[in-house]
């Protein structure tokens, strides 16, 4: 079971990784090599929380619970 910040940390993750995706797809390119670095989106969960301690909790119980996966410095939405 999610919490309600696990759960907007993981949205802003797919709308991220759904931006890219939509990026390469605009170029012409492969949208299956579309990855988020995890610098962008501990930057973009600032709008969640500002407390970068708490938003290395959220995430890191995101990859607990495998919604989430690190591959590279890259994560990737497993859903």
């Amino acid at each position: 079971k999610m919490g309600n910040q696990q759960r907007r940390a993981l949205e802003v993750l797919q709308e991220l990784y759904r931006t890219q995706r939509q990026n390469l797809e605009d170029a012409g390119h492969d949208t299956n090599a579309a990855r988020v670095t995890m610098e962008d989106w501990q930057e973009a969960m600032q709008t969640i929380c500002e407390d970068r301690g708490y938003r290395n909790r959220i995430r890191r119980a995101l990859l607990d619970g495998d919604h989430v996966r690190v591959e590279n410095g890259f994560v990737y939405p497993t859903a």
